[in-house]
C-alpha cells in the first residue's frame, strides 16, 4: 500500500469506529424494536455522509484531496458540488416519495 492508500483507510477506519460507538451508545440506551430499523438507517445514512465529506475535503486525516473519477470519461462525478450535502437532498427526495 502506498501513503494515500494506508491515509485514507485510517481516515474510513476512523469513520468507522465513530459510527460504531454511536450505534453502541443509541442499543445501550434501550432503543425499542420497532424503532430498530429507524435507528439502524440513520447510522448507515450518516456513515455514507461521513465518507461524502470526506470525498469534498472535509477530513483533517488527509493530507491530500479525494474525487471520484469516472473510469470511462475521466470526469470528476463531484464536479463542482458538495457530495455530502447533494446525497442528503437525493434521500429526502427520495424516501419522501415512499
Amino acid at each position: 500500500m502506498n501513503e494515500k492508500q494506508l491515509q485514507l483507510f485510517e481516515a474510513l477506519r476512523m469513520l468507522k469506529d465513530h459510527w460504531v460507538d454511536v450505534s453502541l451508545i443509541k442499543l445501550e440506551s434501550g432503543i425499542e424494536k420497532l424503532n430498530l430499523q429507524e435507528q439502524q438507517n440513520e447510522i448507515i445514512e450518516s456513515v455514507i455522509y461521513s465518507i461524502m465529506e470526506m470525498i469534498d475535503g472535509y477530513n483533517d486525516n488527509l493530507n491530500f484531496s479525494l474525487d471520484l473519477i469516472d473510469k470511462d470519461t475521466k470526469e470528476s462525478v463531484k464536479g463542482r458540488v458538495e457530495l455530502h450535502d447533494k446525497f442528503m437532498e437525493y434521500l429526502e427526495e427520495i424516501e419522501n416519495k415512499k
